[in-house]
């Protein structure tokens, strides 16, 4: 259940279906960790605890030299969420650059699932959970505003809509139906970003239409501090880019 934490099908919680649920904390989650955490849940204390003991098998202590350089990873992305650094770090760093550059899989496992969770870890998530439902109810709110703004778009189809109000989606995409990159440079230039859009989709070269959509979907900009005027911004700019395609 990594990206469906707080929504609900039926009424009932995404999790609650089966005997465990595994949730994740990253950059692009509804809770987000600098880099990486998240957590489980079980049906019953003796799956909760056989879980545990894989875990501890599995899992090692964070060395110290990596926690100071997850640390400072950590406060750089917090700086870069000023709109001013993050532009100076997208011409700098990420020019000609786009979000999952290979479509290869990684069959090892990297030192973001090889070390336990730290304590300044957890303590940035809790804050978080304890404000959950103010904040899937903010993303309802610009999932809503965003389909009510864009309708009627000629080069660019929208995601279905939340009927029920049951949704905490963690992304709006739109699915282009011209140049992708060429809208995502486009945007750019008039300072809306895709940055955490998929150029390509991690999986095999048989799951075409897989691929197709990686070629087509971009990720607006989407998260529960983006002010009404970023979000006006964003329109603005897809309207504008419509009209002119």
């Amino acid at each position: 259940c990594a990206a469906s934490l707080g929504t609900r099908v039926g009424g009932r919680l995404t999790g609650t279906f089966g005997d465990a649920a595994f949730f994740s904390f990253d950059s692009t989650k509804l809770i987000n960790v600098p880099l990486k955490a998240g957590f489980v849940i079980a049906r019953t204390p003796e799956l909760l605890t056989r879980i545990c003991a894989g875990y501890e098998a599995e899992i090692e202590p964070m060395p110290p030299s990596h926690e100071r350089r997850l640390f400072a990873l950590g406060v750089a992305y917090v700086l870069l969420t000023n709109p001013w650094l993050y532009r100076l770090y997208h011409t700098c760093a990420l020019r000609r650059r786009y979000t999952a550059e290979t479509s290869a899989l990684e069959p090892a496992r990297t030192a973001f699932y090889r070390y336990d969770v730290t304590e300044w870890q957890a303590a940035i998530a809790a804050p978080q959970l304890a404000r959950l439902d103010a904040i899937v109810a903010r993303r309802r709110s610009l999932h809503a505003k965003y389909r009510e703004q864009l309708a009627g778009a000629r080069h660019f189809a929208l995601p279905p809509g939340d009927r029920d109000g049951e949704w905490a989606c963690i992304r709006f995409p739109i699915r282009v139906q011209v140049d992708k990159l060429a809208w995502y440079r486009a945007a750019n230039a008039r300072g809306v970003d895709f940055a955490f859009s998929f150029t390509h989709i991690a999986c095999p070269p048989t799951f075409t239409r897989a691929h197709a959509l990686g070629r087509a979907v971009l990720d607006l900009p989407y998260y529960d501090k983006l002010t009404d005027a970023e979000l006006q911004s964003t329109v603005q700019t897809l309207r504008a880019l419509d009209q002119a395609a």
